[in-house]
């Protein structure tokens, strides 16, 4: 039997690796943050350290950082603000000192003012509420129509609200509504017609597209319309762009038909979407294009985008750094006022870093895609990130970065920086399939098998009929039949 030994020895091996320093390392981060995160993020670093001073700086909403400056939030004041702006007597009975932490809603210091006076101006304001909620609306209209809480309709008609989903459709039948608050089977019922003939908006309670659509017309009292036939009727037919049928059907004429289906059009699938909406964050350009007096085309940043930031002057002034120190939080080490000016200088230089990035990379973009912006070409052409990266000798991954989530103003619009690097040819293809199909005549729409043959006189190589229904399935677009226009 052979033994087995153990040995142990030692060796050594050469590699290289890259190691990033910290500033490096920070320079990397503060150049993939968009305006609005760096914002935050400086927001952030001026509590933590006072020697760091920012100017130009977006304003962002830091709850979590600093505390309320009034009691109502600034959108509050700005509606009253409004309020007055529509009413002018108004402003005999309310005094507005629009100063820091002052409100204009607070009772003013007035000798002539009244307790009437008081009454009115606090009805005027309450009676501005703000926006409700689909939740909100939703439930002060079951209190209203059933007034008796603890009642089987009260409960009945809280189980169809709870059971609505976001867009405003009930997803429970009759049957499941009573057996889940455990009332007759007829007062569901009654709850469910009582939400869906007379609760707004309008549509609400519906369980399917048609539903929906009935419940909108017989609201707008077009119970009977051609409009209303349409709907209740012939939604299939319709779907699949079958006019000529439908008119046949209806015994009426085709362009009666499209006036039906324009009505249609004005109607909401959705009933709720136009509740519980997010305010849409507004795009700040990181870089501006302009033509310049001898009319070429130069990029500059926009300062809005790239904060000013500097070591304070009264922390810069004082003698012996090194001596002055205190912690951040009870539990955080003690960091020097030198340590806390050195990380506003390593700051400093990884913005600096950031903003001449972008900067170098804008301007390659306008060199790269000048028939673009010249309004030349509809789309910029196709181009990867590596042609830019060699160009100014960086990393592709530090291109990524620096273009995630920037954009460039130009005198068309707004344009994310990443929607300058056409991917591919493959998009480029499934643009000319897009627009092919918007010329066409919609009287007689293309075919995918003509489509694909009019890409191969084009240039376009391999561009068969099955890539063609690929991508304008990928565009949402109908086939030929649904397509038709007939008139």
């Amino acid at each position: 039997m052979t033994q087995l030994g153990l040995s142990t020895s030692q060796s050594q091996t050469l590699s290289q690796a890259q190691v990033l320093s910290p500033q490096q390392l920070q320079g990397l981060q503060l150049l993939q943050m968009n305006s609005l995160e760096l914002s935050q993020h400086l927001s952030q670093k001026m509590v933590l350290n006072p020697a760091l001073r920012v100017e130009n700086q977006m304003e962002v909403a830091s709850g979590n950082l600093l505390e309320e400056v009034t009691e109502r939030p600034a959108n509050e004041t700005e509606r009253q603000l409004d309020a007055l702006e529509h009413d002018d007597s108004l402003w005999d009975v309310v005094t507005v000192n629009y100063r820091a932490g002052e409100d204009v809603a607070d009772v003013p210091s007035s000798s002539t003012w009244t307790p009437d006076d008081e009454e009115r101006r606090r009805h005027f304001f309450d009676s501005r509420a703000a926006p409700q909620s689909m939740g909100q609306l939703l439930h002060d209209q079951v209190a209203d129509a059933a007034p008796d809480e603890g009642s089987p309709l009260r409960r009945a008609c809280e189980a169809v609200v709870s059971n609505l989903n976001h867009d405003g459709w009930l997803t429970a039948t009759d049957e499941e509504l009573a057996r889940d608050v455990e009332v007759p089977l007829e007062v569901a019922s009654q709850a469910v017609s009582l939400v869906q003939r007379t609760f707004e908006p309008a549509g609400i309670g519906g369980r399917t597209l048609r539903e929906v659509f009935l419940l909108q017309l017989d609201r707008a009292n077009e119970h009977g319309s051609l409009a209303y036939e349409l709907a209740d009727r012939h939604l299939e037919e319709l779907s699949r762009n079958r006019i000529g049928e439908i008119a046949e059907a209806m015994d009426v004429e085709v362009e009666e038909v499209y006036d039906a289906r324009r009505r249609l059009s004005e109607l909401t699938p959705c009933p709720a979407a136009q509740y519980d909406q997010q305010p849409v964050q507004a795009i700040l350009p990181d870089v501006r294009v302009i033509r310049g007096r001898n009319g070429h085309w130069r990029c500059e940043a926009v300062d809005a985008a790239f904060p000013k930031v500097s070591v304070e002057p009264s922390y810069l002034a004082m003698p012996d750094k090194k001596a002055l120190k205190w912690k951040d939080t009870p539990t955080s080490r003690e960091r020097s006022l030198a340590e806390r000016i050195q990380e506003v200088e390593e700051l400093i230089d990884g913005l600096e870093f950031r903003k001449r990035t972008i900067e170098r990379i804008a301007d390659q973009l306008l060199i790269l895609q000048h028939d673009y912006f010249e309004g030349r070409t509809p789309k910029p052409r196709p181009l990867n990130m590596e042609t830019v990266a060699e160009r100014l000798n960086l990393n592709v991954s530090t291109v990524s970065r620096a273009v995630a989530g920037k954009y460039l103003e130009t005198p068309s619009g707004v344009v994310a920086f990443k929607d300058l690097f056409p991917a591919s040819n493959k998009m480029t293809v499934q643009d000319r399939i897009r627009e092919i199909i918007g010329e066409e005549d919609k009287r007689h729409p293309l075919s995918d098998e003509k489509i694909s043959q009019r890409l191969k006189a084009e240039g376009f190589e391999n561009v068969e009929r099955r890539t063609v229904t690929k991508y304008r399935k990928l565009d949402h677009i109908e086939d030929t039949s649904r397509r038709r226009v007939y008139r």
